[in-house]
């Protein structure tokens, strides 16, 4: 190859090299302040990069049980876990919310209690909302109760009158507990009046979660994905509610269909797009795919894409909640560059609290008292 032929071509990788780093930048760019600006948002939490502190955030409400818990992590009374639960349950305890049994659960994640709870300490609140079978935009993370109240039955497949019915972690269960025990007897006899004068906790309302919190404090609202299809009957009825909502909010989800339809038909509402490491586990099992001739799992593509940032450039997100691990990636860091606000999930130490200080606008925690 002559000496000409060989500028020629370093030129055309230079060009190449160029056009594919733009094309990157554009894909990861969040909303920028003039689209903002332009689209006048009138609710959500406003990503200013003002210098105040990390706004902390519940994850599920503050919780004596559920996600990040276990009688485990409790077994030591001065540990983090064992300190956090017993706030809660004072928390809880001002808020009007007594224990049944005295070890028994009194604010099980994504509960009444638990967002009561969050606001009486002040902490902005994280909480998942779905359907349940008739309709009603219920909050719960999981598709299903099993984990939360040891009932194998899909949140689908339920009416929100028979979810009253089911108590979240009900006693025997204690608190720190991070998986339910079903309850006796069984679902079929959990009714109202077979309970008597017990209170429990079940499966809430957003409508009743939103009169709760008042705009008392910033909520953070998660559109739950459980299935292939866009659930547009979920988008339209959860951003009814929010829309007559007085309270400082925004939305975010794992699925970038729903941040976008968000985009679409309300820019006004802050949005996020959340994020997870591609595991090395997946990662191994596409590759394994591929060398057998086997195209990748719609779903392994879009988790790849998402957790590099590149599906960005499909909902223009204000802000990005990534697994909190993510926050001192390359994309992460030219995100935030560009505008975009990056809040970590989900945080369950405060050392690592202290750790994401320095790469996080916002926080959402659990299993320990912050302190600050």
């Amino acid at each position: 190859m002559s000496a000409k032929e060989h500028k020629s071509l370093a030129s055309k990788l230079v060009k190449l090299s160029l056009l594919g780093g733009a094309a990157w930048l554009w894909s990861i760019l969040p909303r920028t302040r003039a689209q903002r600006l332009r689209e006048q948002p009138g609710q959500g939490l406003i990503p200013a990069k003002t210098g105040l502190p990390v706004t902390l955030f519940a994850h599920r409400g503050l919780h004596d049980a559920g996600s990040g818990l276990s009688r485990a992590a409790m077994s030591d009374e001065h540990s983090e876990a064992s300190e956090y639960v017993a706030w809660v349950r004072d928390l809880a305890a001002q808020a009007g919310y007594e224990p049944v049994v005295d070890s028994a659960p009194v604010a099980p994640e994504n509960s009444m209690a638990a967002f009561a709870a969050a606001c009486e300490a002040g902490y902005g609140i994280e909480l998942d909302i779905q359907l349940s079978k008739d309709g009603q935009v219920v909050v719960c993370h999981d598709p299903d109760l099993l984990r939360v109240a040891g009932l194998d039955v899909a949140i689908k497949d339920l009416t929100y009158e028979e979810l009253t019915t089911i108590p979240l972690f009900p006693a025997p269960n204690l608190a720190g507990d991070g998986k339910a025990v079903s309850a006796k007897p069984a679902m079929g006899d959990l009714k109202r009046g077979n309970l008597g004068a017990m209170a429990y906790q079940h499966v809430p309302l957003l409508r009743d979660v939103l009169d709760l919190v008042d705009g008392r404090v910033p909520l953070i609202v998660e559109f739950k994905s459980h299935s292939e299809q866009l659930d547009e009957d979920l988008l339209r009825k959860g951003c009814d509610l929010l829309q007559a909502y007085q309270g400082q909010y925004c939305i975010e989800s794992f699925d970038s269909r729903m941040v976008r339809w968000f985009k679409l038909n309300h820019p006004e509402v802050i949005r996020g797009q959340l994020a997870a490491p591609f595991s090395k586990q997946r990662r191994t099992g596409v590759v394994e795919g591929l060398k057998q001739g086997k195209l990748p799992k719609r779903s392994d593509v879009l988790a790849f894409l998402a957790a590099s940032l590149l599906l960005n450039w499909y909902a223009r997100p204000d802000f990005l909640a990534l697994e909190w691990h993510m926050g001192k990636s390359l994309p992460a860091r030219v995100a935030r560059r560009a505008g975009a606000t990056l809040t970590a999930w989900t945080v369950r130490t405060e050392l690592d609290r202290i750790e994401c200080a320095d790469v996080f606008d916002e926080v959402i925690f659990e299993a320990f008292r912050p302190r600050v």
